[in-house]
């Protein structure tokens, strides 16, 4: 049986959709990155899961190429 989402469950269950149906198809999850969840194509495109215990910052060694980084925070 499933249970009903209350609260912003379901808005941030959508944001996370939509986040997932913009990544490249061929994502798989990075276990090289240990300390959060990451999944990505190497080398091309990483989606990091930092949950209440996110960094200040983060340092992520990377192949030289153009980047764009985006900083997700909340769902409002």
């Amino acid at each position: 049986m499933l249970e009903k989402l209350h609260g912003d469950s379901p808005m941030r269950i959508r944001f996370l959709q939509t986040i997932l149906e913009t990544a490249p198809e061929n994502y798989k999850p990075i276990p090289e990155v240990y300390d959060v969840p990451t999944i990505g194509i190497e080398g091309e495109y990483y989606l990091q899961y930092c949950g209440i215990h996110h960094p200040a910052y983060r340092i992520i060694e990377l192949p030289d190429k153009i980047y764009q980084a985006v900083r997700l925070t909340r769902v409002s």
